[in-house]
C-alpha cells in the first residue's frame, strides 16, 4: 500500500508538471498585456517602458519572490531622442501612412516644410566623379533620395541636404530601430517603400517634431526564488521587456515577439518556481532588462553594477523572440558553452522541440555583457516561418502563435530541476 501511494504521489507531480507546461493561457495573458496599445510600445513616450516595469514588479510581488534590494528595481539613466505628435509626409501632394509607407530615423531633428527631391540612384556607387560632384552641390532646401548603394547616408550624410531618403528595395517591409537615438543628427533620415516614392516624384512636404530626453530614467527589474539548500551557485533567466515605443502619434510598435514573448517566458518560469511544490534546490533569479533596443543599455549597466555575485552564476539564459518554434530553437554561444549539450540531451529525453541548434558567439542580445564578464551565458530564440514580423507595426500579440512556448518552458524547467 505504501509503494502504491508513492507511485500515485509521483504520478500526481508529473501530471501537474505536464499540465503547467502545456497551459500557456497565463503566458498569453501576459503577452497580450505587455504588447497592448496601452503600453505605448514599452518605449520612451507616454511612460511606456515604465508601465511595463510596474507591471512586472506587481507580478513578482504577487508571486512572493525575493528582491535583491527592496523594490525589485535597479535604476539607471541614459540619453534618448523621441518623435512626438503627428508625423506628416506627402509626396507630390499624396499623404503617406506613417510607419507603413515610411519610417523616420529616431535620430532625426524637428523639421517642417516643402522640399524638392534630388535623386542619386543606380550606378552611383561606381561613379566616383558623380559622388564628388554631389558633395559639392548646395542641397539646402532639398531632399536627397538614395538607394542601396548609399544607404549609409542615413547614418553619415556627406552632403548638406537636410533630408536623406532611402528608397528601399521592392518587396521588403520597412524596419525601424532606436539604437542610434542617443544623439540628434543635423538631418532627417527617412526610409520609404519604392511604391510610395516613384522615381519621377518632384517634391515632399513633411512635418516632424522631436523631443530629446537628456536624462531618461529607466529600470531593470530583478527577483529571485531562494533554493531549498545552501547552494553556492544560481541560474539566472533574463529577457528584455522594452521595445521601440512610438513613432509620433498613433504609430505604436507593440513588440509582441520582440520581446513580450521573452518577458512572458521569464514570468512563466518565475511563476512556476515561486510555487512551494516547485521550489528549486538552488536559487533561481529572474531579470528583465530595459534599454536593450537602445543598445543593450540595461544589461550593460547591470553587468557593471551587478545585484548578485556574477561568480556564482552557473548559467545565464537569455530569452529573446520565443513566439514561434516549429523548427526548434537556436542557442547563441551554444557552440562554446557546455549548457548546450545538456539541453540537447534533455530535449531528446523528453521529446520536446524539433531541434536544438547551436550558434557561435555573438553580441546580439542581453547575454553579451555578462558573457564578456566571464559568466556562462547563452541566448535562446525560437525558429519557424509561421511568424516573421520584426521591428514593424505587425509584431502584434493577436498574430503571434507561441508555437513551441510550452515545450521551451518545459525544457528550461528541466535544466533547473536536473542540475548536476
Amino acid at each position: 500500500m505504501k509503494n502504491r501511494l508513492r507511485v500515485l504521489f509521483f504520478g500526481f507531480l508529473i501530471f501537474g508538471h505536464s499540465l503547467f507546461a502545456q497551459d500557456t493561457s497565463w503566458a498569453r495573458q501576459q503577452l497580450n498585456l505587455l504588447a497592448a496599445d496601452e503600453m505605448a510600445g514599452r518605449g520612451y513616450t507616454h511612460d511606456g517602458a515604465l508601465r511595463a516595469a510596474r507591471h512586472i514588479v506587481q507580478e513578482f510581488r504577487g508571486m512572493g519572490l525575493e528582491s535583491f534590494h527592496g523594490d525589485y528595481l535597479q535604476e539607471y539613466h541614459f540619453l534618448i531622442n523621441t518623435l512626438v505628435g503627428d508625423i506628416v509626409l506627402n509626396v507630390d501632394g499624396k499623404e503617406l501612412i506613417t510607419a507603413r509607407d515610411f519610417m523616420v530615423s529616431l535620430s532625426s531633428p524637428s523639421i517642417q516644410g516643402r522640399f524638392d527631391l534630388v535623386y542619386f540612384l543606380d550606378d552611383s556607387l561606381k561613379n566616383t566623379d558623380r559622388l564628388e560632384n554631389l558633395k559639392n552641390q548646395d542641397l539646402d532646401g532639398k531632399a536627397l533620395v538614395v538607394d542601396a548603394f548609399h544607404r549609409d547616408f542615413l547614418q553619415n550624410n556627406p552632403t548638406n541636404a537636410p533630408i536623406i531618403i532611402y528608397r528601399a528595395k521592392a518587396g521588403k517591409k520597412l524596419v525601424w530601430s532606436v539604437s542610434r537615438a542617443f544623439e540628434v543628427k543635423e538631418f532627417v533620415g527617412i526610409q520609404m517603400l519604392p511604391e510610395a516614392l516613384p522615381v519621377d516624384a518632384q517634391n515632399i512636404t513633411i512635418s516632424v517634431r522631436n523631443h530629446f530626453l537628456e536624462d531618461y530614467k529607466s529600470y531593470n527589474v530583478a527577483a529571485y526564488e531562494p533554493g531549498k539548500t545552501n547552494c553556492d551557485t544560481m541560474i539566472v533567466f533574463t529577457a528584455h521587456y522594452d521595445h521601440l515605443g512610438e513613432m509620433g502619434k498613433g504609430a505604436i510598435f507593440n513588440g509582441a515577439n520582440d520581446n513580450a514573448s521573452g518577458t512572458a517566458m521569464v514570468l512563466t518560469l518565475a511563476k512556476y518556481f515561486s510555487e512551494e511544490v516547485h521550489q528549486p534546490d538552488c536559487p533561481v533569479a529572474f531579470v528583465l532588462f530595459s534599454g536593450e533596443e537602445a543598445g543593450l543599455l540595461g544589461s550593460s549597466y547591470m553587468a557593471e553594477h551587478p545585484l548578485f555575485d556574477l561568480g556564482k552564476v552557473r548559467y545565464l539564459i537569455n530569452l529573446d523572440m520565443v513566439g514561434t518554434g516549429s523548427e526548434g530553437i537556436t542557442i547563441v554561444n551554444g557552440a562554446t558553452e557546455p549548457l548546450f549539450d545538456k539541453m540537447v540531451a534533455l530535449n531528446e529525453e523528453f521529446s520536446l522541440l524539433a531541434e536544438v541548434k547551436p550558434r557561435g558567439v555573438s553580441c546580439n542580445s542581453d547575454h553579451c555583457p555578462f558573457s564578456e564578464k566571464g559568466v556562462s551565458s547563452v541566448f535562446i530564440y525560437t525558429r519557424g516561418p509561421e511568424f516573421s514580423e520584426y521591428h514593424n507595426l505587425d509584431d502584434r500579440p493577436e498574430h503571434l502563435p507561441l508555437t513551441a512556448f510550452w515545450e521551451l518552458s518545459r525544457l528550461l524547467i528541466e535544466v533547473v530541476e536536473n542540475g548536476d
